[in-house]
């Protein structure tokens, strides 16, 4: 299945939360490499991101998205996608 995840900051970054920056495209680039992420995109002002990742189940998908760094401090509304032919 499909899920496109929407993320923004619920607040102000501090400069501690956004050190974490380095981890979380890190985190990232595992999921690219392990074929669950299959897109980035990043709105240009920095204010928002849009993930698709291909999993099995919502359900799955949660325990992912929590392992990025900046999950705690992440708004996030998720979407189940259909694939068009």
């Amino acid at each position: 299945m499909l899920f496109m995840v929407e993320s923004r900051f619920a607040a102000a970054p501090t400069p501690d939360i956004l050190a974490l920056l380095p981890a979380e495209q890190a985190r990232g680039r595992e999921l690219d490499a392990q074929g669950v992420r299959r897109h980035l995109f990043v709105a240009a002002d920095n204010s928002a991101s849009w993930q698709v990742f291909d999993v099995e189940s919502r359900e799955d998908l949660d325990p992912l998205m929590a392992s990025y760094p900046f999950h705690p401090y992440m708004s996030e509304n998720v979407t189940e996608l259909s694939e068009t032919t």
